[in-house]
Formats: structure tokens, C-alpha cells, sequence
């Protein structure tokens, strides 16, 4: 490190020697927060803008910190609205807000800075690419606008608009990735300006204020009327500057119809990419896609779409039956190779992203893992493991309706025992959780069936049930053992699988005893349960404890209602019930 910058936008030296604690020009302290070193700014230091942006140094990471030395009600309003964006926004192509990375600064001057700090994004911008390498062919546009239609999807469907999406704001990260970068004039959408309750987006435009990007923002937004077609109007705009390597603000515009006359200066680009960009850009709003998905979904097809329209072009007209023949045969087949090769792959592609976003395990990234499954069976809607994805998502989600559409999809598709015996599983679970005990039990019953770690835990759940909520404890004992029995027949080939059921198998033939009044056996079952739990689990603490205090075993009995108080309920109601227990006991006995 050859130099530090000062943070003080007023100080006319702020290049400084990296060995200096403090600026040698203003005497600003040049770590900020005892911890950020301003290492060079990332954009030409202007002082008509209203920020600045620097790469920063903590702890030898880089991050990217951005500057308001401008301190207007409205720019802060800005400022901060940036700031709650990108605190809910959790995607790996979107910059990151760093925690406790927005904070002000007050110099000896009384100016007020705000400051944001957040994480790089490396590449460069797509104004610097084209610079570098020239318009990209239609291959790269493509694939890049079905990156910036699932991003923008994203974002929508979480309830912001970016306004000023360009080419400057736009990154090409090293692995090829595209990502959005400056939510300086992002807004929020609420109910009343652009989205649903469910959120589901709405085509009502918001009073908001005017973001302007010569050349690229939409017309309804110059007059503050932004909505999500607004953000689409941008990126037809983009991808004309990409495509043509001029400004979309040089080109013409038809006085007829006010479109821009882009198309002779973009070389090769097929006639159907070039209308959906126009229907991006159209003058009116309600011209244009009325979401991300509309415009994917066109973007999907458009191979077969230009087979279709070449076989009814007049350059295509058959002359005589054979013709017709030819003609039909070739769309049959274009069809078929477009549904059994192209299809499953991009399909695949999707289900992939999905995945990747599942294992983040954040909210904000099952809503990404959500829509790149609803994607994925939208394509290739024969493959039942994105079914079964799609409503474990739902499942976490508590969208019951959703989770249970798709389990019983996936049902209609893979009818192997396996599958069946893992569907009807999760659907018992996705019942029993909704409380509909009766046909809970009816899934379980069907899973039970098949002699695999899934059906033995349906057996499981099924006498865990009979002893819940029906006080069948003979009956679910005798499921139980079976249970037991089946299990070490599966130990060797799946033990990390069985082992967790075994242990609750233990704990349910307690609880069965206990239900009996048959304390010996529930003990001995119990001391089994605890002898393999590995997790914290409250409940085999907890019905020892009832077992101990039916034998009037108090003092034994006060450990376990302890261990029961303070271990995880999980899911389990009966469990968090048998807490309340726990407290009621403990606060009875304080002094033992």
C-alpha cells in the first residue's frame, strides 16, 4: 500500500503516505472508525456529484465504501433508503451492507458526512467493458438479459425498483456473472404503490421521486411515476448500447410510433430478440412485459419461435404436398429436439441456481431458490424431484397450498417406491403440522408400506400420532417394535440415516408406557432414547421426568424437568407443552 486517501471531501490533498495516522493537509484522521483505510476512489473525484466512492481496506479484506458529502433532506432520504435495501436484499450478484456499516461523521468544521460500507463486487462495469472489447454479439446479450431479468425479478419481488439501471451500474464479475451494483435511487414499493399483500407486482405506478439517467430512464419516471416497467424500459435501453456500442440517446426516435430506431447499427441480432427488446422499451408502460417472468418466458421459446414463424414465412411456402410434408416434419422435429435437448438443460440450469440458494438457508434466498424451481418446472415440467424441491421450499415458507400442489405433482410423475415412500413422507408432515391428523395418518399409512429409511420413519410418525392425539398406546407399541426390527436391518447399509430414528422410536415407546402406566418399561425405553441422542432435543428429557415424578422419584425427577426447560422443543407441540410442565414443576419446587 503506496497511499491512503482522506475521507474529508473539503480537504484540497487528500492523497496521503500510507505510513500517516492523521492527513497531512487537514489533520483528519485518515483510519476511519479505528478500522477503514480509504485505499483509491473507484470513480474520478468530482466535487458536483453528491458521493463519492472508495475501495477500502479492514482487516486486510477490500470493501467498497460509499460517501455523501452532501447533506440535503432529500439525498439523505436516498442515502438511508440505499442502505435498507441492501440490508434486505440477500443475493450473491447484489452488494452486501456490512454489519453496522452505516454511520455519519461529523468534522471539526461541523460537516456531516454519511458513510456506507459494503462488499466489493470485482469485475469491471459494462461501460468499461464495451469500451475494452466493442458491442457484444447476440449470444452474450441473451444470456446476460436472462441474468438481469431474474435479478430484477429478485428485487421486485422484494419489493424495491432500482431506477437507474445502465450500463456504469452493471458488473461483470470474473466468473461471467452479471450483477447490480448502485441503489443510490432504489425505492421501496408498499402495498399502495406497486405491489400486492402477497407480492405479487402490480402495474400502478408510484409517486416517487425522479431519477434521470439520460438515455435510459423511462418516460413515466422523468414526470416521478416509476413502476416495475420502468426498470425494463432501462434494460431495453442497456442492451441496445450493448448491442450497437451507441448511447441509445444518439438514435433516432420514429415520430409515429416513438420507438427508437436502433436496429441497422446492431449486427446479427434475430428479429425476434430485437422485438422483445423493443417491447422492453416501448414508450408505454403497459406495453411492456408485465414482469420478469413474461419476458423469460418469451426468451425461453424463442428458438422454437423462429422456427415456427420460418415455416409459415412466404420464403417457406410449401408448393406442393411433399412440401407440406417437409414443412410439418421439420417443425415436429425442431419441437422435439427443443423438448428433449434444449429444454432439460436450461431447466437443469435453473434447478441448479435453485439449489446453490436453498443450502444459504436465509429467507431472502429461498424466495431466489423459489422462483429459479417455479422456473425450472415451467421449462421441463416432467422432472419430479424439482417438484419436490419446490414444495420443501413452500413447506419452509408456510405456503401449505403451494407444498402440497407440488408434492402431489411430483406424485403424478415418479411412481418408483422410493420416491412415493419420500413424497407421502413429507406430505404426512406437511398434515400433521397443518393439524389435519386423519389424513396425516392416511400418508404415513401409505409410506409405511415400503421397507426403506422413509417408510420406516412414516411407521414412526403413524404410532407417534396414535399415542398424540388418539391414546392408542397398545396399538402404536406394537408399530414400534416393527420400527425397531426394521431399523437394524437398515443400520448397515444407511446407520447415520437410522440412528435418529431409532432413538425417537425409543422415546415414542416410552411415552406409549407412560401412557400405560407401565413406568419400568418406560424407563428402561427412555434410558435406550437417551443412551443415543446426539442433539439437544428436549422430549426424552422431559417424559423421564414425568415418568420419574409418577414414581415419586422428586429429586431424580427435578434434573431431568431441568434438562427438559432449557433443551430445544423443535417443532414438536406436545413438546413445548411438556415445557410448560417443566416451568410449572421448577417454580413449585425453587428450593429444592
Amino acid at each position: 500500500m503506496h497511499a491512503v486517501y482522506c475521507i474529508n471531501p473539503d480537504c484540497n490533498r487528500r492523497q496521503n503516505p500510507a505510513h500517516l495516522e492523521f492527513c497531512q493537509a487537514c489533520e483528519t484522521p485518515l483510519l476511519i472508525r479505528k478500522k477503514y483505510r480509504l485505499l483509491h476512489p473507484l470513480r474520478a473525484l468530482d466535487s458536483e456529484r453528491s458521493t463519492e466512492i472508495f475501495e477500502v481496506e479492514v482487516k486486510g479484506k477490500r470493501k467498497v465504501m460509499k460517501i455523501l458529502k452532501k447533506s440535503s433532506p432529500k439525498l439523505i432520504e436516498l442515502f438511508q433508503r440505499e442502505a435498507l435495501a441492501l440490508e434486505s436484499l440477500d443475493h450473491p450478484d447484489i452488494p452486501a451492507i456490512e454489519l453496522n456499516g452505516e454511520f455519519k461523521i461529523t468534522f471539526k468544521t461541523g460537516k456531516v458526512i454519511y458513510c456506507l460500507i459494503m462488499s466489493k463486487i470485482e469485475g469491471e462495469n459494462l461501460e468499461q467493458y464495451l469500451e475494452r472489447r466493442g458491442k457484444i454479439p447476440y449470444q452474450t446479450a441473451r444470456r446476460w438479459t436472462v441474468d438481469l431479468l431474474n435479478l430484477l425479478d429478485y428485487i421486485h419481488k422484494c419489493g424495491f425498483l432500482h431506477r437507474d439501471l445502465k450500463p456504469s451500474n452493471l458488473m461483470i464479475q470474473p466468473d461471467g456473472r452479471l450483477a447490480i451494483v448502485d441503489f443510490g435511487s432504489v425505492k421501496k414499493i408498499t402495498a399502495n404503490n406497486g405491489f400486492s399483500f402477497r407480492g405479487a407486482p402490480k402495474s400502478q405506478p408510484s409517486s416517487v421521486t425522479s431519477i434521470v439517467s439520460r438515455g435510459y430512464t423511462a418516460p413515466e419516471q422523468i414526470y416521478s411515476k416509476a413502476t416495475l416497467q420502468s426498470d425494463f424500459f432501462a434494460l431495453g435501453r442497456t442492451l441496445v448500447y450493448l448491442l450497437s456500442g451507441t448511447p441509445p440517446n444518439e438514435f433516432p426516435i420514429d415520430p409515429k410510433t416513438g420507438k427508437l430506431i436502433w436496429r441497422k447499427r446492431a449486427s446479427r441480432v434475430p428479429k425476434l430478440f430485437a422485438e422483445l427488446i423493443d417491447d422492453l422499451m416501448a414508450p408505454s408502460p403497459k406495453d411492456r412485459p408485465k414482469d420478469s417472468e413474461t419476458a423469460l418466458k418469451y426468451l425461453d421459446n424463442l428458438w422454437w419461435r423462429g422456427i415456427e414463424r420460418f415455416a409459415n414465412s412466404s420464403r417457406f411456402k410449401p408448393i406442393a404436398t411433399a412440401s407440406v410434408f417437409l414443412t410439418t416434419g421439420l417443425a415436429i422435429a425442431s419441437l422435439i429436439i427443443y423438448r428433449t435437448v434444449f429444454a432439460p438443460m436450461q431447466a437443469k440450469a435453473y434447478a441448479d441456481r435453485g439449489q446453490t440458494a436453498l443450502a444459504q438457508d436465509t429467507d431472502n434466498q429461498l424466495a431466489v431458490a423459489r422462483h429459479n424451481f417455479e422456473r425450472a418446472v415451467q421449462i421441463d415440467p416432467n422432472q419430479s424431484t424439482f417438484y419436490n424441491n419446490l414444495a420443501l421450499i413452500c413447506t419452509i415458507q408456510k405456503d401449505f397450498e403451494c407444498a402440497k400442489k407440488n408434492y402431489q405433482k411430483s406424485l403424478m410423475l415418479d411412481k418408483t417406491p422410493e420416491q412415493l415412500s419420500i413424497t407421502y413422507y413429507k406430505l404426512g408432515q406437511l398434515y400433521e403440522e397443518r393439524q389435519e391428523f386423519e389424513v396425516a395418518l392416511n400418508a404415513y399409512e401409505i409410506s409405511m408400506k415400503f421397507p426403506n429409511v422413509y417408510g420406516i420413519q412414516s411407521k414412526n410418525s403413524y404410532a407417534h400420532l396414535k399415542i398424540w392425539q388418539y391414546g392408542e398406546a397398545e396399538v402404536a407399541i406394537k408399530l414400534l417394535k416393527e420400527v425397531l426390527v426394521a431399523a437394524k436391518g437398515l443400520e448397515e447399509e444407511s446407520a447415520g440415516d437410522t440412528e435418529k430414528v431409532v432413538a425417537t422410536t425409543y422415546q415414542n415407546i416410552g411415552w406409549a408406557y407412560l401412557q400405560q402406566g407401565r413406568y419400568a418399561e418406560a424407563k428402561a425405553a427412555l434410558q435406550e432414547a437417551l443412551s443415543l441422542e446426539k442433539s439437544d432435543s428436549a422430549a426424552p428429557y422431559c417424559l423421564m421426568a414425568k415418568v420419574l415424578q409418577a414414581e415419586g422419584e422428586d429429586r431424580e425427577a427435578l434434573k431431568y424437568w431441568k434438562t427438559c426447560r432449557q433443551n430445544d422443543a423443535g417443532k414438536a407441540p406436545e413438546v413445548k407443552t411438556w415445557q410448560g410442565d417443566a416451568n410449572q414443576y421448577l417454580n413449585f419446587n425453587k428450593d429444592s
